[in-house]
């Protein structure tokens, strides 16, 4: 697993898969926060339960469905960081939310670390 090891916690993670996160406990380990993929065709549930359910905070390179999922933005000129900043006034309705959480199929457009260790 990624991350600084600070008094049994590891200041993050980045693409701890479930495995990476049994492993951390085994060891009173785990990270506060793992950076995984997040987006509409790839949900990485399991994953993504597992941290929920262990207080380890998602943070997702390309999400959609915020979810209580922190995101990363990916740009690096500042007029289009700040453009990004700006998206008040978007709401997607429950509906539409359901619908975008029905398009998994696993695609993967990193790495998948799914069963990283």
């Amino acid at each position: 697993m990624g991350g600084a090891e600070a008094g049994g916690v590891l200041a993050g993670g980045s693409g701890c898969g479930r495995a990476g996160g049994e492993e951390g406990k085994e060891q009173n380990r785990r990270p506060v926060v793992n950076q995984i993929e997040v987006h509409p065709f790839n949900t990485n549930t399991e994953i993504a339960t597992f941290c929920r359910k262990n207080g380890i905070q998602i943070k997702a390179y390309a999400p959609l469905l915020a979810d209580g999922i922190c995101s990363t933005a990916q740009e690096c000129e500042e007029e289009r960081i700040e453009a990004n900043k700006n998206v008040e006034g978007i709401d997607i309705s429950e509906e539409d939310m359901k619908r975008l959480g029905g398009l998994d199929e696993v695609l993967v457009m990193a790495w998948n670390p799914t069963n990283a260790l």
